[in-house]
C-alpha cells in the first residue's frame, strides 16, 4: 500500500513473507530520500494483532512478536493490546477477544515492552464491555507480576 500524505513522504506498508521474518516493516521516506527513523518524531504504535493476517502468523505469535521488536523496538511509543482467538469457518476467520483467552504470547510482549529503555503505555482496545476489560487487565498484570515486571 502506498500514499502520499500531507508533509510530502511517501509511505509503504510491505508485509513480511514469513513468520521469520514476520513485522509488517513501515518504510516511511520523504521524498528527498532521508530515512523517516531518523527523525525524532517518528514514533510506532504496536498492535501486534493488526499484524496476524494468516494462521502461520497466529500459531507462531513469539515469533511475530521477538521480529517486530528487533526490528522497532525503540521506536514503539505505545501499544494496543486485545487477543486473537480463531473461529473456523471456510474463511480465515480471527476474532478479536480478551487477553489471555486468544493465542497472542502476552508474557513474551509484556517482556519486550518492559526492556525498552522508555516506559510504554499499553492500552487495552476493543472490548465489548466492562467485564471484558477488567478480565484483559487482570490476565496482564498477572503475567507481569509472574515475570518480575512492575506495573502501575
Amino acid at each position: 500500500m502506498k500514499r502520499e500524505t500531507e508533509d510530502c513522504c511517501q509511505m509503504f506498508l510491505t508485509p513480511a513473507a514469513s513468520a521469520a521474518t514476520a513485522a509488517a516493516v513501515i518504510i516511511t521516506k520523504v521524498k528527498d530520500g532521508r530515512n523517516m527513523r531518523n527523525r525524532p518524531q517518528f514514533g510506532v504504535h504496536l498492535d501486534i494483532c493488526n499484524i496476524v493476517n494468516s494462521p502461520e502468523r497466529f500459531w507462531n505469535t513469539t515469533a511475530l512478536i521477538d521480529d517486530v521488536f528487533d526490528r522497532l523496538g525503540e521506536m514503539i511509543v505505545s501499544c494496543h493490546a486485545k487477543d486473537l482467538r480463531w473461529e473456523v469457518e471456510r474463511n480465515m476467520h480471527f476474532v478479536e477477544c480478551p487477553c489471555g483467552e486468544g493465542n497472542v504470547d502476552w508474557a513474551e510482549m509484556l517482556r519486550r515492552l518492559a526492556a525498552l529503555p522508555a516506559d510504554v503505555p499499553l492500552m487495552i482496545e476493543h472490548m465489548p464491555g466492562e467485564e471484558e476489560y477488567l478480565r484483559s487487565r487482570d490476565h496482564l498484570k498477572k503475567l507481569a507480576a509472574e515475570n518480575g515486571i512492575e506495573t502501575f
